[in-house]
């Protein structure tokens, strides 16, 4: 989304990720209508946990359409906050806040057990820390947008190589942790405001191996945040639990 259009939810000042996928070669008509592109992303989302990829409010006042995309969106106040478009073009254009920081519960859950995680380091200051993620909720987010791109695929809205752009924004000295339950003892936070990857993806290898799609972006991003050498067998291994629905 770039800074000429509107949006109708807020998203200044709020840690989000911005997700867009698009062809490497522009055809304005590739959907043939907007009410096919409100098909397939009704026929294609994602519904792998309680909010779904990507969210559809049916909600009056909460979707749109211009002369070649339709749009979609809820929240702000502090909730949740999505965004998205998707164009006869076939590019998708999705933004949606990092919920780890504005849902006040989860913040303070993921600091007090941080604290418990890093409490072998005598003088951090964890109540300063601008806010956290959870490597557990970065690895399902990625699932999901990898998922929702396979589909499209499989679909045929995309042929031959397209481009997945992903960014966080607004993220700048949040730090990487994890639930009570899983071993955690190193302190790790991303230094940049924005980390973004742009990627061609090749949907041959999309369609054989989503999971393994989803490994390579969930590695980049731990990887910002400064953990070099995840163990790429428990990623692995946390994937193919979640596609499976064992979480």
């Amino acid at each position: 989304m770039n800074g000429s259009i509107e949006l109708p939810v807020p998203f200044e000042g709020i840690p989000h990720w911005r997700v867009n996928f698009r062809p490497t070669s522009y055809e304005p008509e590739r959907i043939a209508s907007l009410g096919e592109c409100q098909a397939i992303i009704e026929r294609h989302q994602v519904r792998m946990r309680g909010w779904y990829y990507p969210h559809i409010s049916h909600q009056p006042g909460q979707s749109g359409a211009g002369s070649n995309w339709i749009g979609n969106w809820s929240g702000g106040g502090g909730r949740h906050t999505e965004y998205w478009r998707f164009y006869q073009s076939a590019q998708f254009i999705h933004l949606f806040s990092v919920n780890e920081a504005v849902d006040k519960d989860w913040h303070q859950k993921l600091l007090t057990d941080t604290k418990g995680h890093l409490s072998h380091y005598r003088d951090l200051d964890l109540d300063s820390v601008p806010g956290f993620m959870s490597t557990v909720n970065i690895l399902y987010t990625m699932s999901e947008i990898v998922e929702f791109a396979t589909r499209l695929t499989v679909a045929g809205v995309y042929e031959g190589d397209f481009v997945v752009d992903v960014s966080l924004d607004g993220v700048k000295g949040f730090v990487l942790t994890t639930d009570w339950n899983r071993a955690w003892h190193e302190y790790y936070s991303v230094a940049e405001s924005t980390i973004r990857r742009r990627k061609v993806i090749n949907i041959e290898e999309l369609i054989s191996s989503p999971a393994s799609v989803t490994q390579d972006w969930t590695e980049w991003i731990y990887q910002c945040f400064g953990w070099l050498n995840p163990s790429a067998e428990a990623i692995k291994k946390d994937i193919e639990e979640y596609r499976a629905g064992k979480y």
